[in-house]
């Protein structure tokens, strides 16, 4: 399995996000939700809330999927404290038997993590999971985090973790950084959701090309 940290945080921001690519399904009701998604929920309104947003990133991450190559969500799980304990992670994703499972915590400040487990869908499988620099440790993280900023930005303006990004970039990208960051991939994106679905593409096209002599390339910064 996969484990996976929870990521950091940021605040609502303009970005250009095209009314076609973002369509957004019709909200749910706690009584009508399926069975696999967070049964274990307590909080029936939290509930509904998260499978909203599972579908609007549902709808967003099949664009992103190399080939059609979308591994969907067969179960969803509310990460109890033994399996952090356990893990050493905030959220997990993982494939059980041919069924992708995730755990992630059922907290009305944190409902972004299911943004960054859904574009696991994506990431895995794809041409950049395999790729082997200093990002490749753990290179899903980044990509996955930079999804979740963009989804947030949208659907969960009021997010700490949101309102935490945008201050921690405010205060300058750190270029020198050596590890797998959201702040860089965003950084060159302009935070603009068209930009970041060109810059995946082109990525996919050019796997063997690491993101961090990418990046050193381009002198770390933001495209005009």
């Amino acid at each position: 399995m996969r484990l996976i940290g929870v990521a950091i945080s940021a605040v609502a921001i303009a970005i250009g996000l095209s009314a076609a690519s973002l369509a957004d399904p019709p909200a749910a009701t706690a009584s009508a939700l399926p069975l696999w998604f967070l049964e274990d929920c307590k909080d029936d309104a939290l509930r509904a809330t998260l499978f909203d947003l599972y579908k609007k990133s549902a709808v967003q991450v099949k664009l992103f999927a190399t080939f059609g190559n979308w591994r969907d969500i067969q179960e969803v799980n509310v990460m109890t404290d033994a399996i952090r304990k356990n893990t050493g992670a905030g959220a997990l994703w993982g494939v059980t038997n041919g069924r992708v499972i995730i755990h992630i915590p059922a907290d009305p400040n944190d409902k972004g993590v299911i943004f960054y487990e859904m574009f696991h869908g994506a990431f895995d499988h794809s041409p950049l999971e395999g790729l082997h620099d200093k990002w490749a440790a753990d290179a899903g993280a980044a990509w996955c985090n930079a999804f979740r900023y963009l989804m947030e930005a949208r659907y969960v303006p009021d997010s700490p973790w949101l309102a935490a990004v945008n201050k921690r970039m405010a205060a300058g990208v750190n270029l020198g950084i050596t590890a797998p960051n959201p702040d860089l991939i965003l950084f060159y994106c302009g935070k603009d959701y068209e930009r970041f679905r060109t810059f995946w593409k082109e990525r996919q096209a050019r796997p063997t090309e690491s993101l961090d002599k990418f990046f050193a390339a381009h002198n770390w910064t933001t495209p005009e």
